[in-house]
């Protein structure tokens, strides 16, 4: 064709489809997904401010979130969200607030992250957004539904995680693409609430899928969360070979997003394997890992995680220990963490104990333990009331 409108026009649409289509093929974050919607970008900029520069910003930036460039992401979130504004199209504004909520989990801002996921869900219309879920290939209100689980479960409301976990895999099973994003969110809380059954059996069905229609990055996330909650039922030295090759085949999409929590949990495994130096050296990454990528929804989990390993190790300083526990605190607290905040309070009150001060322990204990209103059944707050119940002062007589 000629040069002129018409043909940048075509361009643009082969473009966008092919980025659209590379993305679950090759990965989010694949050089080949960029190049596509990169170049689209190019030509929406010389068409002026086109209908599609929606879909175009939407690839993108979701290139540079899952490769954890959160700066980036950041950025097209809010151009997205002007976009939307100004196009006062509600269905657009859902999915940008359901962006820029799961940019603000994965950066720790919690708060923010709720406001955005809970604001993209009131603006989702399933039928009025049904055709531009099946272009995005996810769907915004069961995507910010499965968000919005996790997050509320950081945030110390375990129950209504799983509530939203539930209602966002319901939602996304009448839609006509094959989805998997919803049954992985539903596995990562059940596996918070400490439900490693529940969390494998909700994984499965998105391996199955993965494996079917070719999708990488799910397949790989998908079998590390199974080998994970495998390891957490007691099948440890087996599940370990399996574990670090799906982290290694995640890794070769070019993804970093979640990469500080993989390595915790990888971290974890080899803990239960009697493999400490190997755990303390995947912590230690992830703290790098964290500080360079600026993901920071699981730092507190890291710094706890090494001071219970520092106090299996032999020879370790329960000093050192402690700092991690309050440095975890810290964090949680900053983030309005509650669930992380009693994890870092659970692991320091049996130190403060052995160190003389009991009461200092129960009385810290007690306090994040009593601001819960849910969740009782669930593995961290029957371990902390347990903790609590051993440290009630003794009676006389």
């Amino acid at each position: 064709m000629a040069e002129g409108p018409e043909r940048i026009q075509h361009e643009l649409f082969l473009h966008l489809a092919l980025g659209q289509a590379l993305t679950p093929i090759k990965g989010f974050s694949a050089p080949e997904v960029e190049g596509a919607f990169a170049r689209a970008r190019e030509l929406c900029e010389r068409l002026g401010d086109p209908p599609e520069l929606s879909f175009v910003l939407l690839g993108l930036r979701g290139v540079y979130f899952i490769r954890g460039e959160y700066r980036l992401a950041s950025e097209l979130d809010q151009k997205l969200l002007l976009h939307a504004q100004r196009a006062r199209d509600p269905g657009l504004l859902s999915v940008a607030h359901w962006l820029r909520g799961i940019t603000c989990f994965e950066i720790g801002e919690m708060l923010l992250a709720r406001e955005h996921l809970e604001k993209s869900i009131s603006l989702y219309d399933r039928e009025r957004d049904r055709p531009r879920a099946f272009l995005l290939g996810v769907d915004p209100g069961s995507g910010s539904l499965g968000y919005l689980g996790m997050t509320l479960w950081i945030l110390g409301y375990p129950d209504q995680a799983l509530k939203r976990g539930k209602e966002g895999v319901a939602l996304a099973e009448g839609l006509a693409h094959p989805h998997c994003g919803n049954e992985f969110f539903l596995s990562s809380i059940h596996q918070f609430r400490g439900e490693a059954v529940e969390a494998q059996r909700a994984v499965d069905n998105v391996i199955a899928v993965s494996a079917e229609h070719g999708f990488t990055l799910w397949l790989a996330l998908a079998t590390f969360q199974r080998q994970s909650a495998m390891i957490e039922q007691g099948q440890g030295d087996e599940n370990i070979s399996p574990l670090r090759e799906a982290l290694a085949a995640y890794r070769a999409t070019e993804a970093q997003v979640g990469r500080p929590h993989q390595l915790w949990q990888l971290a974890g495994a080899y803990i239960k394997t009697g493999r400490l130096d190997d755990a303390l050296d995947a912590l230690n990454e992830a703290l790098t890992v964290a500080e360079q990528n600026g993901d920071h929804n699981w730092e507190a989990e890291i710094h706890r995680l090494r001071g219970e390993l520092l106090l299996k190790k032999e020879g370790s300083s329960g000093p050192e220990a402690q700092r991690c526990f309050e440095r975890a605190i810290e964090i949680a607290q900053k983030q309005s963490a509650k669930s992380l905040e009693l994890r870092a309070t659970t692991s320091l009150a049996p130190l403060l104990t052995r160190e003389g001060l009991r009461d200092e322990a129960r009385t810290m204990l007690a306090a994040i333990y009593n601001w819960f209103t849910e969740g009782f059944d669930t593995a961290d707050l029957k371990d902390a009331m347990s903790l609590l119940d051993d440290l009630a002062p003794t009676r006389m007589g």
